[in-house]
């Protein structure tokens, strides 16, 4: 099966009437749902980008189609609370030049 790489940037706000308590097991279901994902190669690389707003990351995702990819993102607990762009990715002609070189 062929894997493909997708941009995933999501941004999740959190409504005023979600309790803390709440929320904080959404976080940790969120972690292990995660972990289980980047163990699986579907998240390949996450990087967490600053806001004030809201709890935003970026991420390469695998997967064999966008459908694929969205059924992932979708078994995410936070989804409900999630703004999600996912763009495909094709590899640009100066990856074929070593770094260094």
């Amino acid at each position: 099966m062929t894997s493909h790489e997708f941009l995933v940037r999501v941004r999740t706000t959190v409504p005023a009437d979600v309790s803390a308590e709440e929320w904080s097991a959404v976080v940790a279901a969120e972690r292990r749902r995660g972990a289980e994902l980047r163990r699986d190669g579907v998240i390949a690389h996450i990087w967490r980008v600053p806001s004030d707003e809201a709890v935003e990351n970026i991420g390469v995702w695998r997967a064999a189609d966008r459908d694929a990819v969205q059924t992932a993102i979708d078994s995410l607990p936070a989804r409900p609370w999630m703004q999600v762009e996912v763009t495909l990715l094709e590899e640009h002609p100066l990856t074929a030049i070593p770094l260094g070189a």
